[in-house]
């Protein structure tokens, strides 16, 4: 199975592993696991074409990036960001709320 995502996602997630003090080391080190393996896919999305999409202002850089990765790849979107998410469904995109699935999991 494969993970796809862009680069802008990529970065984001390094950048707040880097504010976790705790776990830094080992979770920088579970990353770079991630990031080298070839199952991982990263999807090439141009910050131009991110920042031309109508919520920019909104989303910002990711969010927008991983839609339009999601809209050209026909990828399916996880995500716990209701709002990503629902920006998603709006547009016709496959897209998974892991909030919901947590919380259908918890009713079992």
């Amino acid at each position: 199975a494969e993970l796809s995502s862009t680069a802008h996602a990529f970065a984001e997630v390094s950048n707040l592993l880097g504010q976790s003090s705790d776990y830094r080391s080992r979770l920088t080190e579970g990353l770079q696991e991630f990031l080298v393996n070839p199952a991982t896919v990263e999807v090439p999305v141009d910050s131009r074409v991110a920042a031309g999409d109508d919520v920019f202002k909104s989303l910002r850089l990711t969010d927008c990036g991983l839609l339009e990765a999601c809209r050209r790849e026909r990828l399916t979107l996880f995500t716990v960001d209701l709002d990503l998410y629902l920006h998603a469904k709006s547009r016709g995109l496959d897209a998974i709320n892991f909030n919901e699935v947590i919380s259908a999991a918890d009713g079992l």
